[in-house]
């Protein structure tokens, strides 16, 4: 699984790199209630605390 990388943040804003969206896939999440492996999605929320 990947990471997201934060590139820089401050009060106003925050950059992240993800990576190339050709690799998309190796990103995944683990659904809270299901406790399935979803590849290909990449939320943002906790990366950025927003």
């Amino acid at each position: 699984m990947k990471k997201v990388e934060i590139i820089s943040e401050n009060n106003s804003y925050s950059a992240v790199n993800i990576g190339s969206l050709n690799d998309l896939s190796g990103h995944s999440l683990i659904h809270p209630k299901l406790n399935q492996k979803i590849e290909g999605k990449v939320f943002l929320k906790d990366s950025i605390k927003s």
